[in-house]
C-alpha cells in the first residue's frame, strides 16, 4: 500500500499547528487535481469504457485499452487512481489522528475533521466502485459471496495511521463494510460541518448530503437517497442554471448549482496533460464523442451546443477560462444530479406505489424542460419512466466520470453500436465491470487476491 509522502519527521512538524494540518488537509484537495484522477483520467475512463466516446482518428493510443476493453492488471491508469487514493487516504488518516490527539481551537477542529471524513469517504466510494463489483451485484453472478447486500469483495479497508499493524498488508473488506465506512464518515462530516461557509470547492453540510444520496443509490435505497436528494434540493442553497446562461456557465468558475467541484488555478493548470486538452477541438481532441450519446439530443437541447464538429465530434463542455484550454474546474456533484436521483427515486418508489410517477416526472422535467423548453412534459411511467431518467443522465453528464458507474449500478448491459473494437459491449453481470486489483499492490500484499478473471 503506497504511503503518505510525509516521513516521521515531517509529520510531527506538519501536525504540530493547526495550521499545519489545514496544510495537509489542502494538500489531499490538490491531489484531487492530478491529471491521474479527477484532473482527467478517472473522467475520461469512464466515458471511453463505455457508450460515450470513442478514439478519435489523431488518437496515439491513449486510452485505447479502455476503449478495447482489454484491461491488464499493469494498466498505468489504474495503478495511478490507486496510488493516488490511498496516498489521500493515507494523509486523511494522520490528519483525524491528529487533530483527534491535540488541542486545537475547537471550532477550527470540527471544521477540519469534518472535511477530512468527508474526503476519506468520497475517495473510498470512488475506489471502491472501480475496482469492485457494484453494491447490488446478485447472488446469480455466481461471484464469491455476492448477495445483492454487498457480500462480495471490496478494497482495503484503512482507517489508522501508517505506523499501525493494521495497516501493513490490508485485507480486502467486503463491498457493504467499504460502505458502511463510507456511510460513517459521510454522517460524522455533515455534523461536524454544520458551521462551514457554503463553498463549492471546499466540502461542507450539503455536499456531504449530496454525495450521501448518491451513495445509498448505488445500494438501492431509494428511501434514504431521496431524503438526501431533497434536503439539498429545498435548502434554497442551490438553484439550476437557466437555459440561456447554460453554454456559458461551463467556462465559469462555478454556477448556482455547483455543490462541489475541484478548483483549478492558473497556478494547478495542468497544461497539455488536462481534460480538456483531451476532450476538445481546440486541444489534442483524442476522444471524440460516440454516435450512440450524440443520437440521444434533440436539435433543440442546448446541451447538443457544447459538441463542436470538425472530422468528428468533439466535447466542448470544458472550453478553459481567459483563453487557457485545459484551465476547467471540474465538477463533482451538481444539482441537476439530484434531480435526477430524485425522479429515478420517486419512480422506483411508484412500482409500489403508483402515485409517486408524478413526482418523479416533475422532477425530470425540471432538467429536460432546462434543456429543451419546447417540452411542456413528461407522461412516461413504469420502465419507460426509468429509461427515460436514464437516458437524460446520460445526457446530462456525458464526460462527467458518471456513465460507467451508471451502468453498473442499474444492472445494465453496455452496448456500444458506433465501436471500431473487437469487443464492443459488455453484458451485465460481468467481470468486467470491476478493473483488476493493481498489479504493483498485488506484489507487495500478500493478503490481496485479485478480482475474477484476471
Amino acid at each position: 500500500m503506497d504511503k503518505s509522502p510525509y516521513d516521521t519527521t515531517e509529520k510531527n512538524t506538519v501536525f504540530s499547528s493547526i495550521e499545519g494540518v489545514e496544510s495537509a488537509l489542502m494538500g489531499c484537495y490538490s491531489a484531487l487535481q492530478s491529471p491521474y484522477y479527477y484532473g482527467r483520467n478517472f473522467i475520461l475512463i469512464q466515458d471511453v469504457y463505455t457508450d460515450n466516446a470513442k478514439l478519435a482518428a489523431n488518437n496515439t493510443g491513449k486510452f485505447s485499452s479502455f476503449y478495447s476493453l482489454q484491461i491488464a492488471t499493469n494498466n498505468a491508469e489504474l495503478e495511478e487512481i490507486w496510488k493516488i487514493g490511498y496516498q489521500i487516504i493515507s494523509n486523511c488518516n494522520s490528519i483525524i489522528y491528529s487533530l483527534k490527539n491535540q488541542k486545537f481551537d475547537a471550532h477550527k477542529t470540527n471544521i477540519l475533521l469534518g472535511e477530512t471524513y468527508a474526503l476519506r469517504a468520497l475517495v473510498y466510494f470512488d475506489l471502491v466502485r472501480l475496482f469492485a463489483q457494484t453494491y447490488t451485484l446478485p447472488a446469480s453472478s455466481n461471484v464469491l459471496h455476492a448477495n445483492a447486500k454487498g457480500g462480495h469483495a471490496g478494497i482495503p479497508l484503512i482507517l489508522e495511521t501508517d505506523n499501525a499493524d493494521s495497516v501493513k498488508n490490508p485485507k480486502r473488506s467486503s463491498v457493504n463494510e467499504v460502505y458502511v465506512q463510507i456511510i460513517s464518515d459521510f454522517k460524522n462530516a455533515s455534523e461536524l460541518l454544520q458551521t462551514q461557509e457554503i463553498s463549492p470547492y471546499r466540502l461542507h453540510t450539503f455536499s456531504t448530503y449530496a454525495l450521501l444520496s448518491k451513495v445509498y443509490l448505488t445500494m438501492h435505497d431509494y428511501v434514504t437517497a431521496l431524503e438526501y436528494a431533497e434536503t439539498v434540493i429545498y435548502s434554497n442553497q442551490y438553484q439550476l442554471v437557466e437555459n440561456e446562461n447554460y453554454i456559458e456557465s461551463w467556462s465559469k468558475e462555478y454556477t448556482d448549482e455547483s455543490i462541489f467541484s475541484i478548483a483549478m488555478t492558473p497556478s494547478d493548470y495542468p497544461g497539455t496533460n488536462s481534460l480538456g486538452h483531451m476532450l476538445s477541438s481546440k486541444g489534442y481532441a483524442a476522444i471524440a464523442a460516440s454516435d450512440d450519446v450524440l443520437e440521444l439530443f434533440e436539435t433543440s437541447d442546448i446541451r447538443s451546443e457544447l459538441f463542436s464538429k470538425l472530422s468528428e465530434v468533439h466535447s466542448n463542455k470544458y472550453p478553459g477560462r481567459n483563453g487557457i484550454v485545459g484551465l476547467d474546474n471540474i465538477p463533482i456533484i451538481r444539482l441537476s444530479e439530484l434531480y435526477l436521483i430524485q425522479a429515478e427515486c420517486y419512480a422506483q418508489r411508484a412500482k409500489q406505489v403508483s402515485s409517486f410517477n408524478f413526482p418523479a416526472q416533475q422532477a425530470l422535467l425540471s432538467i429536460i424542460q432546462r434543456a429543451n423548453p419546447t417540452i411542456f412534459s413528461v407522461s412516461e411511467t413504469g420502465n419507460d419512466l426509468l429509461n427515460k431518467i436514464y437516458n437524460e443522465y446520460q445526457k446530462e453528464f456525458a464526460f462527467e466520470g458518471n456513465r460507467l458507474f451508471q451502468i453498473k449500478r442499474t444492472h445494465a448491459d453496455m452496448i456500444r453500436k458506433d465501436c471500431e473494437s473487437t469487443t464492443c459491449s459488455i453484458i451485465f453481470p460481468n467481470y468486467k465491470f470491476a478493473f483488476p486489483i493493481p498489479r504493483a499492490e498485488m506484489l507487495v500484499n500478500n493478503s490481496l487476491f485479485q478480482n475474477e478473471s484476471y
